[in-house]
């Protein structure tokens, strides 16, 4: 039963986490929160925190954290509806038990709405002149009217009354229209489309769920999706499957793309088994729901920083589904849509002739950051691609793979073997680092504040990137926190449930809960910054000068040399600036 947001917000509101958990646990108020044993498991001296203003719960000693909602459904062993209903009950709040024929009629009726809206924008956008811009816009990109038409593209005009007052005409109830997804959550006659072009969002039977709407003019995220609905999660969606699935079934291979308007540019270039997630957030849900149309793929995300490490993380995620995967290499660092706009169809499809299997890149990428000329090197190396290595199916692969790495890196397959195997047992236990807080190196400690108090990420990221982090959980984060960034999603509790690693999960919780990061986190993470980006610099530094004693011995062009040589200037000086604010 799908149970309305107003509704879960109300018995929230209505709820006390402190007298919820003291129905299963005794606790005290002491040092601005409430303490007392874990109703998890078994201890003598209590671990578990509740914060009675934000709604959230942590154990320091088994690490489960969340909202009242997941402590419910923890305690109780129920599913999300269940809890919900479970603590309705109890706030005395009225969830109506609709029949299951009431559910799919509300069902059916969100279809009938998206599918009706999908109708009316796309007349705006071929028909009016209010949809000139968008068209222009579309035909600038090389964007044909059959795409147009087979998309069933669409615009959404600058009046923010004409959609409500539209819908309302229709016959549909202003409580429905707020539920819907097409309005904002602030106020449900303010519609969250306005002036943009949309991409509607079908599921695999090919019926709108959902929509993406790309702005046109003014300020606003570039890019915005629907919000859950009964008929859309996003986890479980990828734009384009209803389309490219039964030549996926053909073919046996799919492309991964970032975006909206590069599987169409792809689907224009003739290549129609292309997809991609909603944002660069690729999930394990999406990879499964892959595996049951294709054994192969190509990643082709976007060359930046974000784009690249989403496709490092893509193609783990695939290959614990089964399913083998190699990078596409676009010359020029473009993206699909770049090369259709302006080199045209066929040149893009000649562009994804040009692949590396996905081994290769991750190891191409980790040599990239990490010296093999050095013991450290060569560890720091073999811990980038084993998160890939461990989550192959086949222990021939496996092997295969690290028969080829051995001689990348001049090691004994053996040694290799070894490390690899004890990362592997770690992992799987409770790395010694995460039980001890002392041995968080700085940049997780940096990522595991910025989760725990997101309204600092916009300022952190300006100063750092995911690969100026070494601890691979912090880069992880890093993706995960630019992810919601862009989304405009800067929410812990969010964030926590998007991080696959639960140890990890539970260090968020321990930094929001400790106290750790004191009265004014900011500073504390300021400061930490500054550690992490000395270290970064003075890694790039080591870089520079080993290339410079390079370029001496084996000599390089004048552009070259001056280059680093620009670049050494720019460390030098920027790690003085550092050096000084720290004195």
């Amino acid at each position: 039963m799908a149970i309305p947001q107003a509704v879960i917000s109300e018995i929230s509101d209505k709820t006390s986490m402190v007298e919820l958990v003291s129905l299963y646990t005794t606790l005290k108020f002491s040092g601005g929160q409430y303490s007392g044993l874990c109703p998890f498991h078994s201890e003598k001296t209590p671990s578990f925190s509740v914060n009675e203003e934000k709604k959230l719960f942590y154990c320091f000693g088994c690490h489960k954290g969340g909202n009242l909602f997941q402590f419910v459904m923890d305690m109780e062993n129920l599913n999300f509806a269940e809890a919900v209903r479970f603590l309705g009950q109890r706030a005395g709040v009225e969830i109506r038990e609709d029949s299951d024929r009431g559910q799919e009629t509300r069902v059916g009726a969100l279809f009938d709405l998206y599918a009706g809206v999908t109708r009316s924008f796309h007349y705006l956008l071929t028909e009016t002149m209010a949809g000139a811009k968008a068209r222009d816009y579309l035909h600038t990109r090389g964007v044909s009217d059959e795409i147009i038409s087979s998309f069933q593209l669409g615009y959404a005009p600058k009046d923010p009354d004409w959609l409500h007052d539209f819908l309302i005409k229709k016959g549909y109830s202003p409580d429905f229209l707020a539920e819907s997804g097409l309005f904002s959550r602030n106020d449900s006659r303010y519609p969250l489309f306005r002036n943009r072009l949309i991409i509607p969002i079908a599921s695999n039977q090919g019926r709108v769920i959902a929509f993406g709407g790309r702005l046109l003019e003014g300020e606003g995220p570039k890019y915005l999706n629907s919000p859950e609905t009964p008929i859309f999660k996003k986890s479980r969606t990828l734009f384009g499957l209803n389309k490219a699935a039964k030549v996926m079934r053909g073919s046996g291979r799919f492309f991964l793309c970032e975006g909206y308007m590069d599987v169409m540019a792809l689907a224009q270039a003739g290549i129609a088994e292309s997809i991609a997630p909603l944002g660069t957030s690729f999930t394990q849900d999406q990879a499964n729901l892959l595996k049951r149309y294709a054994d192969k793929g190509v990643v082709l995300f976007d060359n930046d920083d974000a784009g690249q490490n989403a496709a490092s993380k893509a193609v783990i995620l695939c290959a614990k589904s089964g399913i083998e995967t190699s990078i596409a290499r676009v010359s020029g660092g473009k993206d699909p849509a770049d090369i259709l706009e302006k080199e045209g169809g066929q040149a893009l499809q000649k562009s994804l002739q040009y692949t590396i299997n996905s081994f290769d890149y991750l190891v191409e990428k980790a040599m990239s950051r990490f010296s093999s000329g050095t013991p450290e090197g060569k560890h720091r190396i073999l811990s980038e691609i084993a998160p890939f290595l461990e989550a192959q199916d086949s222990a021939v692969k496996r092997d295969g793979y690290l028969t080829r790495l051995s001689d990348m890196l001049e090691v004994n397959v053996t040694a290799l073997t070894a490390d690899l195997s004890q990362q592997t047992t770690s992992s799987r236990e409770v790395p010694q680092e995460q039980k001890d807080p002392e041995r968080v190196g700085s940049d997780l400690f940096l990522m595991l504040g910025v989760a725990a108090y997101p309204e600092h990420f916009s300022y952190i990221r300006q100063y750092v990137n995911a690969d100026d982090l070494i601890d691979q959980r912090a880069r992880q984060l890093f993706i995960i926190l630019e992810d919601a960034f862009r989304r405009d999603e800067l929410d812990m509790n969010a964030i926590a449930q998007n991080v696959d690693n639960e140890e990890v999960r539970g260090l968020i919780f321990d930094k929001a809960f400790s106290g750790e990061l004191g009265s004014d986190p900011k500073s504390v993470l300021q400061d930490t910054l500054r550690s992490v980006r000395y270290g970064a610099l003075v890694r790039r530094q080591k870089e520079v000068i080993r290339a410079l004693e390079r370029a001496e011995r084996n000599g390089v062009s004048h552009e070259e040399l001056k280059s680093l040589l620009t670049e050494k200037m720019y460390l030098t000086e920027e790690l003085q600036k550092l050096r000084v604010r720290q004195a």
